[in-house]
């Protein structure tokens, strides 16, 4: 089906959280001290550039809206907010090993790439069809209004 332009935002932000999680999945056993740093800090970069708004755009925008017109507790969504705590928790632990400067482990760098990755698909796969078939029209644009003043 295709992404109707109110969820486009949110799927671009996909796009480039894929690439991170590409990245973290990557990390093994040969990966340096150095380089785990490196990707911790693209962590928090992303977190800081826009995982942390997109997340609130969907619990805050799209979630309530949806909530008029389909059970909010359906699988896909709970799923949706597991997986929004669940990386919350990853991050902020990066966080602490940077802080401390250290470098997090290659167990929990890969967790998060991982997380991520299946995070992105249920949305798009699931999460995102069922929202733009089960909102009208004219709130899938009032969520596309909201989501571009929440990004200003």
């Amino acid at each position: 089906m295709k992404r109707h332009p109110a969820l486009v935002p949110l799927s671009h932000h996909h796009q480039n959280a894929l690439v991170l999680a590409k990245k973290l999945r990557a990390a093994n056993d040969q990966t340096t001290l150095e380089e785990r740093r490196s990707l911790a800090k693209s962590v928090l970069e992303f977190w800081e550039g826009h995982g942390r708004d997109h997340f609130r755009e969907e619990e805050e925008i799209l979630l309530p809206i949806w909530a008029k017109y389909e059970d909010p507790w359906s699988a896909p969504v709970e799923g949706m907010l597991r997986d929004h705590i669940a990386i919350r928790c990853m991050v902020q632990t990066v966080d602490a090993f940077l802080a401390e400067e250290n470098a997090p482990e290659t167990k929990l760098l890969n967790g998060l790439g991982e997380r991520l990755d299946s995070h992105i698909r249920l949305e798009e796969h699931e999460v995102f069809e069922m929202a733009q078939a089960a909102i009208p029209e004219k709130d899938l644009r009032r969520i596309q209004e909201l989501i571009l003043s929440f990004e200003e």
